[in-house]
């Protein structure tokens, strides 16, 4: 997994190349795929006690993108922040912004989106937990969150790695390390 965050944008309102991204969305436990989309990414860095250099990055909507990130006052510790422009939304959201993950064709997913709230200052505060299981799962659908017979891999305890172990009995353990 790849420790660095991403700020993330992805619009359903766009026409996408055949190049651009095809992304899945899970929303309100209904899941939609999507393939007209355009998406953005841009790599952040979260805020810090004395501050960060690279906390905040501005949505631009025409063409989709996001600035190179800046410091920003009142971005929440551990977090990053979207500035978002003025923008009417519809009644069904097209636009959502994020955490997001590159897949290894440098594809986004989003992991954790909302629709922004128009000329606004979005908070983000990624919180990396990870769960492992066993069992299949499609290359590029939606993973379902759920957390039986996993292992919790909470990272925002300090560890900087975890050993998962599969025992015998089918079960999971998870140790932290430093």
């Amino acid at each position: 997994m790849d420790s660095q965050v991403y700020a993330g944008a992805f619009s359903t309102k766009q026409a996408a190349s055949p190049s651009q991204l095809i992304a899945l969305l899970s929303l309100n436990a209904a899941t939609l795929s999507v393939v007209g989309s355009t998406s953005a990414f841009r790599p952040v860095t979260l805020t810090t006690v004395d501050g960060s250099p690279d906390n905040c990055t501005t949505l631009t909507l025409d063409p989709l993108g996001l600035s190179a990130p800046a410091n920003q006052a009142g971005i929440a510790i551990g977090g990053f922040g979207m500035n978002v422009p003025s923008y009417t939304p519809l009644p069904h959201p097209e636009l959502y912004c994020g955490v997001v993950a590159l897949n290894n064709n440098q594809a986004v997913i989003l992991s954790s989106f909302v629709a922004p709230v128009p000329n606004a200052v979005m908070n983000c505060i990624p919180k990396q937990i990870f769960f492992v299981k066993m069992g299949y799962q499609p290359v590029g659908s939606t993973v379902a969150y759920d957390e039986s017979n996993s292992a919790c891999c909470d990272f925002t305890m300090g560890y900087a790695a975890y050993t998962v172990t599969y025992k015998a009995d089918g079960t999971f353990s998870a140790t932290g390390g430093p």
